[in-house]
Parts: structure tokens; C-alpha cells; sequence
């Protein structure tokens, strides 16, 4: 997720992630690739604009039984994914 004047560390890692929306029939998801220095609010951008959204509503995170998100203790803009030990397959929502 590249903006201009931001640097990134060459060797952050790159994230698969395969995003789903549960609920809807038909299915609905998207693969993303997501770079491990990104944090989790910016996740949370790149999935409005992977899905169209307009970021009408607060959005959460719960990863590792943790919140994330506008109405968390934890600030998502200073949390990045690299840091929260994610594994192969692992789900969160």
C-alpha cells in the first residue's frame, strides 16, 4: 500500500489474505495481498476500496480474541500486521 512520501522496509513480508463476507449468497470475497509493515487501519482502507465501500460505518477487528477498530482501546493506526504473529490459515474477522 504505497503512498508517496512513506517509506517501507524492503524486507517486510507480503500477506495473502482471502476475505470473505459472511452472510451473502452468493459468495462475495476477495484475495488481497497485504504487506506486513501496514497497520491495521490500513488494512481496513484497502478492504473499502477492494469491496467498493465508502467507509459509511465503524469498522472492527477481532484477531487473537483482540479489538481493533474506531470503538477499541487499541489504536489501529499504530498497530502493523507484521506484529501480531499472524500463521498459516489463520482466521480472524
Amino acid at each position: 500500500m504505497a503512498r508517496a512520501g512513506l517509506a517501507f522496509n524492503i524486507r517486510s513480508a507480503v500477506y495473502q489474505l482471502r476475505i470473505v463476507l459472511r452472510g451473502i449468497s452468493p459468495l462475495i470475497w476477495r484475495r488481497l495481498l497485504v504487506r506486513s509493515d501496514s497497520t491495521v487501519a490500513d488494512l481496513h482502507r484497502t478492504l473499502q476500496v477492494a469491496f467498493g465501500w465508502s467507509d459509511e460505518h465503524l469498522h472492527r477487528f477481532v484477531i487473537q480474541r483482540r479489538l481493533y477498530g474506531d470503538d477499541s482501546l487499541v489504536d489501529s493506526r499504530r498497530v502493523q500486521l507484521a506484529s501480531l504473529g499472524l500463521h498459516l490459515r489463520e482466521r480472524f474477522a
